[in-house]
């Protein structure tokens, strides 16, 4: 089933734990709200937004959304950030017509890579992955510490070193595994893709 509304660019999309919101990230800069039921899913929400400097968080301008995740407890949005990092984003206030992005933004989450492109949660909620498709890693965050100390350059616990372009993740179901792909092997072969897995508990200390 399709939407009659939709986004220009749609990338990523995440579902609530409760399975009934969707949120569809556009890389023309908005995220789109959805409620799920029975029918076609209608818009609930749609706005554009700009990342300025606010609250001591440093400036991110021209954001585009790319892969999302939700937390498990369903309070926070997960979203890839191109500029190497990851948004998050308020889900309260996310789904809230008419509220402005300075409500949706609680903070960025900031690496030293570059082109992060999708992003996963921890089952506790407590940590970030976000793969680097132009830095050849994978970004760890400690979203816990973010949310309870503020956003900042600690944040990063560090990065996980993969193959050319990473891109995909999954979380195995037992929560031990972050499983990630690669579009191409690191130098200097190159050529096939490779599927990466990552002790999840080893990746959250000492990535």
């Amino acid at each position: 089933m399709r939407s009659s509304l939709g986004p220009l660019e749609p990338f990523g999309v995440a579902v609530s734990p409760d399975s009934r919101k969707a949120f569809v990230a556009d890389a023309s800069g908005a995220i789109y709200v959805y409620s799920l039921g029975s029918g076609a899913p209608a818009v609930e929400n749609v706005d554009s937004f700009r990342v300025t400097s606010t609250g001591g968080i440093p400036p991110q301008p021209g954001v585009s959304p790319l892969g999302v995740a939700s937390t498990p407890n369903g309070k926070y949005l997960i979203a890839a950030d191109d500029n190497g990092g990851a948004v998050v984003f308020n889900v309260s206030h996310l789904e809230e017509a008419g509220s402005h992005w300075s409500s949706w933004h609680t903070g960025t989450l900031t690496s030293r890579g570059q082109g992060a492109i999708e992003a996963a949660v921890s089952p506790r909620g407590t940590f970030v992955f976000v793969t680097l498709e132009n830095s050849s890693g994978l970004a760890v965050f400690d979203l816990q510490k973010a949310l309870l100390d503020g956003f900042g350059p600690s944040d990063l616990v560090g990065t996980v070193p993969l193959g050319v372009a990473p891109v995909g993740m999954a979380i195995s179901p037992n929560g031990r595994y972050l499983y990630v792909t690669s579009e191409a092997e690191a130098a200097p072969s190159g050529n096939e893709g490779t599927l990466t897995t990552i002790d999840l508990a080893t990746a959250e200390h000492a990535p």
